[in-house]
């Protein structure tokens, strides 16, 4: 099962078209989307009918309510269990994420995650903290994997793979 993971798309939502149309040529479309902020409004009006989209609010959305197709309030954090494994979806301006990963690191311990996607800082990231590093002042119970997918703005996504119980995570440009 593969996600689409976008954010940042400030303006330029019609890209995660260009993005989804690349996918389908390859025989790759997502099962779902998954959008970690600012331009959320953008982007469930143009991928709402088209595929599940799981949505959070980043700092650039205001501060009026918005729905996803399910008639839901989109929150700001959000955790999805896909396929057996727990994924943490936050934008990051709320954990500060342009200035470290300790407070998100954090967050997703506290949540048991095995995945923690965010946006935010515009800047592609993939690593995994192994089981037992401390990061901050969290020792982690188990491995995490740490993602942001760089900004669809400036042309970038990434996808989350999750098959025979592995997490495979990469990004791409559009």
């Amino acid at each position: 099962m593969t996600y689409l993971i976008l954010s940042d798309s400030h303006g330029y939502g019609r890209r995660a078209l260009e993005v989804l149309d690349r996918l389908s040529a390859i025989n790759q479309s997502p099962r779902g989307i998954i959008f970690l902020g600012d331009g959320a409004r953008e982007l469930l009006g143009r991928l709402g009918d088209l595929s599940p989209v799981y949505a959070v609010l980043g700092n650039c959305d205001g501060f009026i309510d918005l729905y996803d197709s399910d008639g839901l309030i989109i929150p700001e954090e959000r955790l999805e269990i896909f396929d057996g494994k727990r994924i943490l979806m936050l934008h990051g301006h709320r954990y500060s994420v342009k200035g470290g990963l300790s407070l998100a690191v954090k967050r997703a311990a506290e949540l048991s995650a095995d995945v923690l996607l965010f946006g935010h800082t515009h800047s592609p990231l993939c690593t995994t903290l192994p089981k037992g590093e401390q990061y901050g002042d969290v020792i982690l119970s188990r491995p995490l994997h740490v993602f942001n997918p760089g900004a669809l703005m400036e042309r970038s996504f990434g996808l989350l793979t999750i098959q025979n119980g592995e997490i495979l995570l990469s990004h791409g440009r559009v």
